[in-house]
């Protein structure tokens, strides 16, 4: 007869000797560990039995942190087992701010659905937004209170849709919970954009997925899309024309608005093209999904609402259009992920190759990511709807 985890842990603690810790390695920087311990009092999570290594392929150790890791042998007291799989999202001190931004979110939730929570996603019973061990983050020289939902509570219903048994916490709500005690997970997923940045792949493309991205499976992010799609209600309209839309952005990051009026202009005079301008930002997260669920080509100048080509028709191409001497592979990544067409616009350069762009990697200052289109080749974008 087969003990249960409470059993066997129980006797395990009772005869002295806690369950070793187990590791699943999944592509950097996704780690997947059975009997995985956390000594609450200290903040340390700790891997046990002879496993040197195993904290190095978790977390980086290096960076300044409000929790540690560490592996040991030996008797850890008493201990209180966490059933199921919890998911621990780790961030850098630098980059704390990326547990509640939408993209880098979901930077951490695609590796974790496509290595395991396609298969597993009714087990997951917690996610902890470890960030950097933080009770606010600054940016912009001003102080936030972290508020993890995001805009329309965006964050807290992607979480929702994909793992609809999960609590989801701040690191700060964590260690509330925890209340001192020694805890023992049944399974921990982690991610760490410290341990990405460890490897070439990741580090010189200056994102998390650098390197994993190729190990992706196209059929678990249809599911991640399909799971998304079915929490939303997505209705598909019917329609005989290409369904085109354009994402319109607030001023600065966006076309001038004259350049904008001639490009919109070009696209509607389109022969069998049905034009859709929307600002996401004034949409509920459904009513989202529900826009890019009827979208056939994707158009938008570089920002965070490109993370839905995640959520697009599988047959759909997306037009992403940088301002100038300013480019990134942010989305170029999720939609290769979901075998899209995808198609880079520098607007002082044109269009750029698949190669180009993993050769450029990530470049370009504040000012210029955050610049106004004024120039642009229309003609470039036309040719990419035909």
């Amino acid at each position: 007869m087969k003990f249960s985890f409470f059993l066997l842990l129980l006797n395990a603690v009772l005869w002295g000797k806690p369950p070793a810790t187990l590791l699943q390695e999944f592509p950097n920087p996704f780690c997947c560990f059975e009997n995985l311990y956390f000594r609450s009092e200290t903040s340390t999570f700790i891997t046990l039995g002879n496993n040197p290594t195993f904290p190095a392929k978790a977390i980086t150790l290096s960076d300044k942190r409000g929790y540690s890791f560490q592996n040991k042998n030996g008797y850890l007291g008493g201990i209180f087992p966490v059933k199921g799989t919890t998911l621990f999202l780790f961030e850098m001190d630098r980059t704390i701010c990326c547990s509640y931004h939408f993209f880098h979110i979901l930077e951490h939730i695609v590796g974790d659905w496509a290595f395991y929570g396609d298969e597993h996603f009714e087990e997951v019973k917690q996610i902890v937004l470890a960030s950097a061990g933080e009770k606010e983050w600054v940016l912009g020289g001003v102080t936030w209170p972290v508020a993890w939902e995001g805009p329309n509570e965006i964050n807290k219903h992607l979480l929702r849709a994909l793992f609809p048994n999960a609590e989801v916490k701040t690191w700060v709500q964590f260690l509330e919970e925890c209340d001192g005690k020694t805890l023992c997970f049944e399974r921990a997923l982690t991610s760490d954009r410290g341990v990405a940045e460890t490897i070439p792949a990741s580090g010189n493309l200056g994102r998390m997925l650098g390197y994993s991205r190729r190990y992706f499976s196209g059929q678990a992010l249809q599911h991640l899309a399909d799971r998304v799609h079915a929490y939303a209600g997505t209705r598909i309209e019917n329609s005989s024309a290409l369904r085109v839309t354009y994402l319109k952005r607030p001023l600065p990051r966006s076309l001038a608005p004259a350049l904008e009026e001639k490009l919109l202009a070009s696209i509607e005079a389109m022969r069998n093209v049905a034009l859709r301008v929307e600002d996401l930002a004034k949409l509920s997260f459904k009513e989202q999904i529900n826009v890019i669920g009827n979208t056939d080509v994707l158009i938008s100048v570089h920002g965070n609402g490109l993370s839905h080509v995640l959520f697009l028709p599988p047959s759909s191409r997306v037009i992403e259009i940088f301002p100038p001497s300013t480019h990134t592979v942010d989305y170029r990544i999720f939609a290769e992920a979901r075998g899209l067409n995808y198609t880079c616009i520098m607007a002082d350069r044109g269009i750029i190759s698949k190669e180009e762009s993993y050769r450029l990697g990530m470049f370009g200052t504040e000012e210029t990511f955050a610049g106004t289109i004024s120039e642009l080749d229309r003609s470039l974008v036309i040719s990419e709807i035909e």
